[in-house]
């Protein structure tokens, strides 16, 4: 029997470890039994890190970066003492390498540790433990289960009437296509674009819904809001019940960009809706150079509370913002570093690289993916998925996702992911309560900030916080062989 067992040993899995590790050396805890459930090509370093290519780069500093919120710099120092390096935004394969630096240093007289490298497929409850069965056929005990699976998404693309769509990450095993589509703008679609220019593909269109295209992180931050602070949204919110709050949201926003001496958005907007990339991207790169994107600031200042305004809207509420503003709040609070921008920049100098905004949904004909917007007609021989995939869960191909919810183990929430306890983690149900916890991604409805890393090892740390207690309560066990 394991004390913990952890489904998904990437990035928020290596750091809730760390954490549990942490209080049992603090609290003088007996060791405890971990079973780790992940397959090789992941394990202490998950998909979006460990499987991404040298020049794909995080979008975050390395100082918000740290697997432990206790040690934020935790990153940082690594780099300057293991590689000598200060990268403002390093690549993604070198936060693997952290990650699977961090789980070797957590060998010790705590942790007696069971590495399965392959996928859970199901688990049944008990009244005081968990099996956990693999695809291998093995079956895993465990008094809790910490489930950390990443993004687990629906396809986009509906493979029944034909598409074919490349994943992300198949980019580099595929010969250039001459023209590709390139789904979504945020970035695992730049990073897509990246791929395939560096094939050598001359034609290359990106395309979504909204028409936003990526922006541009600032030099530093030169605009600070009066407005649209905390404080005063938490006493506007809390002036009006819960599915009545959006519109107070909505209001402070706009009183604090009318307080801007000249907000980036209006120009830049106009930019794209003549679909003028090079001159979009020439303007938000020459405010960033002088930090003047106080736009991007007020978005940016939200980075520690946003979640906490995500807990006080309504389930509807939260459906109305995704619908109305979901895309908008991605492109303008999610910018990607300007040496990044600079070469899609050049792309579309060059003509290798267009946005669209489809007036249909892409079809499939003779081989050939086609794109209709209001002007042209796009031919294009290959389709690649960089939205990062569809947030409906009873469509995901995860075994382990689906038969969760065909037992009332857990219920999708409206908003993505599985509902889940924002105090607990816990899964929620119908029925009772199943010793399953989930971080990360698929916890996205409830949680809101889960593609952030810093705020899945905030959540981590909380988890394993709550778990040492539980631990600790526990009769002891005696001494791990």
């Amino acid at each position: 029997m394991h004390d913990v067992a952890i489904v998904g040993f990437g990035a928020t899995g290596v750091s809730f470890l760390r954490q549990l590790h942490s209080h049992l050396y603090e609290q003088d805890l007996d060791p405890i039994r971990v079973a780790l459930v992940s397959p090789e090509e992941s394990f202490s370093s998950g998909l979006a890190f460990g499987q991404a290519e040298y020049f794909h780069k995080v979008n975050t500093p390395p100082e918000l970066m740290g697997i432990d919120p206790e040690d934020p710099q935790g990153f940082a120092t690594w780099m300057r003492q293991q590689r000598g390096q200060e990268d403002p935004y390093p690549p993604r394969v070198t936060y693997s390498d952290y990650l699977k630096y961090i789980y070797r240093t957590l060998a010790g007289d705590k942790l007696a540790i069971t590495e399965f490298h392959t996928h859970a497929s199901d688990i049944d409850t008990h009244t005081a433990y968990q099996v956990i069965r693999l695809n291998d056929g093995r079956e895993v005990m465990t008094r809790r289960t910490v489930l950390a699976l990443g993004s687990i998404s629906a396809p986009t693309f509906n493979t029944a009437s034909g598409m074919n769509p490349v994943q992300p990450r198949e980019i580099a095993y595929t010969r250039a296509p001459e023209c590709a589509l390139v789904a979504g703008t945020g970035l695992t679609a730049v990073d897509c674009v990246r791929s395939l220019a560096r094939l050598g593909t001359q034609s290359i269109h990106m395309f979504s819904r909204s028409g936003f295209a990526p922006t541009v992180i600032s030099k530093g931050v030169s605009y600070h809001p009066e407005h649209f602070i905390w404080d005063k949204l938490k006493a506007e919110l809390n002036q009006h019940p819960r599915e009545t709050r959006l519109p107070s949201v909505i209001k402070l926003l706009k009183a604090e960009i009318k307080q801007m001496p000249n907000p980036e958005v209006p120009r830049a907007n106009r930019f794209l809706l003549k679909g003028n990339l090079k001159s979009y991207w020439g303007y938000l790169l020459s405010r960033a150079d002088n930090a003047d994107l106080p736009f991007q600031d007020t978005l940016g200042s939200t980075r520690f509370y946003a979640h906490k305004i995500w807990r006080k809207l309504g389930e509807r509420e939260r459906q109305d913002f995704q619908r109305s503003f979901g895309s908008f709040w991605a492109c303008w609070r999610h910018p990607i570093p300007a040496d990044i921008v600079r070469e899609l920049q050049q792309y579309a100098k060059e003509g290798r690289l267009h946005l669209h905004r489809p007036v249909a949904p892409i079809k499939r004909q003779r081989g050939q993916y086609i794109l209709e917007t209001k002007d042209t007609r796009i031919l294009a021989n290959i389709l690649i998925d960089g939205t990062g995939g569809s947030g409906d869960m009873q469509q995901v191909s995860s075994p382990l996702v689906r038969n969760l919810l065909n037992k009332q183990l857990a219920i999708a929430h409206p908003c993505g992911g599985l509902r889940v306890d924002s105090l607990t983690y816990g899964l929620e149900n119908d029925t009772r309560s199943t010793g399953i916890y989930c971080l990360g991604p698929l916890a996205k409805g409830a949680l809101f900030s889960t593609n952030a890393f810093w705020f899945n090892a905030q959540c981590a740390s909380q988890l394993a916080y709550y778990l040492a207690i539980e631990i600790r309560l526990e009769p002891r066990r005696g001494v791990i062989a």
